[in-house]
């Protein structure tokens, strides 16, 4: 019999696209395998709720923007009383044990996906897909005895269409020509533009950029204006056919985000930037294994200093095998297949029917 899936994350200017994007790829695994999956999401600025919808066909639960977190709890426990839910899955820095103990008590089972290891939570679940030095005992104390833990990128939630790319790696170096930005679906902080300004002289020397701007950029038109002044230069709202964009690229420059875990299932050599606390780690750690380079936080560093780093590459580029190696061996794209593993034989030992992977 088919689960009732219920996965509760937000969009918004402010809070980006990642969780939402993230989430979205465990349910589409989960539906594509005949479950039930529906989306619940506060009406915020910026937010996914119709794209969710129109695009992608997932019913969307929405909330109150402006609700405090028991108001969040009591609403959404109250959507989930009106049907049968097997899984909650919650992917959410402001809602922690609190909010998780109100909903716990009208789901079969509870999940929660987060980066930053900082908070109480009463799930049955915990996923951190990042890599972490402590690991699962990151989570000593904050999680039940009986939670289990699945941390690092192993567990990276990824479309299948990443692992469907993943190919031999060149192993003769060429300086990169193609290069491939991208900053979320927000870009909160206005990179995009700092990165044109840093390629777009570069594009007399051959270069060609790609640029994703972002479903919710509040900076489209500008970008766009900019763009326009370098004949090498496209830009995108969005894309569909991200893995084959990151497939054909010969480095990224972007944020350090959940979209790391498929720039590295690809091996694709990245230079990054962090747009705010949660991705420090993240860049930290890939810069760490030689799998991405990590310029600093976005505040923090300038339009020369990603061209420079871009210059490094286009002068030493042996250096981007190096780091697409190092890359490709965090990933593999399976991510989301051990994670329903996880979820199936949760409910087989509490002796409920499973999920079928």
């Amino acid at each position: 019999m088919p689960n009732q899936i219920i996965f509760r994350a937000d969009a918004s200017v402010e809070i980006g696209t990642g969780h939402i994007m993230r989430c979205l790829t465990l349910a589409q695994a989960l539906q594509q395998q005949g479950h039930h999956v529906q989306f619940i999401c506060r009406q915020l600025p910026g937010n996914l709720i119709q794209w969710l919808q129109d695009e992608k066909q997932m019913p969307v639960h929405p909330l109150p923007p402006d609700i405090n977190l028991q108001t969040d709890a009591d609403l959404t426990q109250a959507f989930l009383k009106d049907q049968s839910v097997d899984w909650v899955v919650v992917d959410h820095y402001a809602l922690d044990a609190t909010w998780e103990s109100v909903v716990k008590a009208a789901t079969q089972n509870l999940m929660a996906i987060d980066d930053l290891a900082n908070r109480s939570h009463e799930v049955d679940v915990m996923l951190n897909q990042n890599l972490m030095e402590k690991g699962p005992a990151a989570y000593q104390g904050w999680v039940p005895d009986t939670c289990q833990v699945l941390c690092g990128p192993q567990y990276a939630l990824l479309r299948p269409v990443f692992a469907s790319y993943r190919k031999p790696l060149p192993q003769k170096s060429a300086p990169p020509s193609h290069l491939l930005m991208s900053f979320g679906g927000s870009d909160p902080t206005g990179e995009s533009l700092k990165a044109i300004q840093a390629v777009g002289p570069l594009t007399a020397e051959g270069i060609t950029l790609e640029t994703i701007v972002g479903l919710t950029n509040p900076r489209a038109q500008e970008i766009n204006a900019m763009a326009t002044q370098y004949a090498n230069i496209h830009c995108y709202d969005y894309v569909d056919n991200m893995a084959q964009k990151m497939a054909t690229a010969h480095l990224f420059i972007g944020a350090g985000g959940t979209t790391s875990w498929e720039r590295c299932c690809l091996g694709l050599p990245s230079v990054i930037l962090s747009l705010a606390d949660n991705q420090t780690e993240i860049c930290q750690s890939l810069h760490h294994v030689g799998a991405a380079h990590y310029l600093g936080v976005a505040h923090q560093t300038s339009a020369h200093d990603i061209q420079a780093a871009v210059m490094t590459y286009m002068n030493d580029p042996s250096a981007l095998i190096t780091m697409s190696n190092a890359a490709s061996a965090l990933v593999d794209g399976q991510g989301c297949s051990r994670v329903i593993q996880v979820m199936r034989e949760i409910e087989q030992s509490n002796h409920k029917e499973g999920l079928t992977v």
